[in-house]
């Protein structure tokens, strides 16, 4: 007969983890022939030192087949794209501990139980840090500075995320907004932070954060920590700016390379123009026949810009 598990209370780190994990990837469940729920984390196995990591936190919590840092492996086809994955996972004892837990995140919904975010829910660095490892999205476009966080919450109710947004609103100061999602004629929402709300966050999270893939607000091209630039223009009145300067241009009628002129507009990234925008703005012109390309075979086929007078 199998001994029970003895109830043993979780240390802040494992109850933070836990609750992070339970935002994310996390599952709880009870076994077919259990009183006491347990815990479950699968992922990627490009993510298993990670894993590891998470297992480490749970350590007093580990049957005997995870001892060694043996997880659980499978290989499996992806219900979204159709290609197989390998995986790997780790499930801890059921545990009196963890059976609390289960009941306050798992309600009754049509006859069976569902994860849903408990209104007693409070956030810190350390949970944040493991929501956003398991489901965020974190990224930087072209202009360096600007970064963008996306929480995955598309298994929550819009409520719920609701409530989880403005749990981050309180803790940062900053904006943290709901971003409505349609897949499959199914409408879900996601949360999105950017620039300043990010670098809150991100400083926040820093000491707990674990997953090397995702940690990209410390490069320095980011420009985290220091030097913070100015909060991106937007993009809908820089567009009506770079029009007005583009009409003054052409009023003067000189001739202007391709080159030049993206560089007047500021469509240039890392130093190379940006044509594809520099001709958006120029194609009025060019199908009124106020201007005319005109391509130098001598000179690696730069391109000017000659403007047609009297029209």
């Amino acid at each position: 007969m199998q001994i029970p598990h003895p109830f043993i209370p979780l240390t802040d780190t494992q109850h933070n983890v836990l609750t992070g994990l339970m935002l994310g990837d996390g599952h709880m469940a009870f076994g077919a022939s259990n009183i006491n729920a347990a815990l479950s984390v699968g992922r990627s196995t490009k993510d298993e030192q990670y894993l590891l990591y998470e297992m480490s936190v749970f350590n007093n919590f580990l049957p005997p087949r995870h001892k060694n840092n043996d997880v659980y492996y499978s290989r499996a086809v992806d219900n979204r794209t159709g290609k197989a994955r390998s995986d790997c996972m780790f499930s801890t004892v059921h545990s009196p501990t963890f059976t609390p837990y289960y009941s306050l995140w798992y309600q009754n919904v049509d006859s069976r139980k569902v994860k849903q975010v408990p209104n007693s829910l409070k956030l810190n660095g350390q949970v944040v840090a493991h929501w956003i490892a398991d489901d965020g999205f974190v990224t930087y476009n072209k202009l360096p500075h600007r970064l963008q966080c996306d929480f995955a919450t598309q298994g929550f109710s819009k409520s719920e995320v609701e409530f989880l947004a403005s749990l981050l609103n309180d803790r940062y100061g900053e904006e943290f907004l709901i971003k409505p999602k349609r897949r499959n004629d199914k409408m879900y929402y996601i949360i999105r932070a950017y620039d300043s709300a990010c670098r809150a966050m991100f400083l926040d999270i820093d000491p707990y954060f674990k997953m090397e893939r995702k940690r990209i607000w410390d490069k320095p091209e980011s420009r985290f920590w220091s030097n913070q630039p100015e909060r991106q223009r937007s993009t809908i009145h820089d567009f009506a700016n770079r029009k007005v300067l583009l009409a003054k241009i052409i009023d003067a009628g000189e001739p202007i390379t391709m080159k030049e002129l993206a560089k007047q507009l500021g469509y240039t990234d890392g130093g190379k123009p940006g044509y594809a925008n520099v001709n958006k703005l120029l194609k009025p012109y060019t199908d009124a026949g106020r201007i005319v390309k005109e391509f130098d075979n001598m000179n690696y086929n730069a391109v000017t810009i000659r403007i047609v007078k009297g029209i």
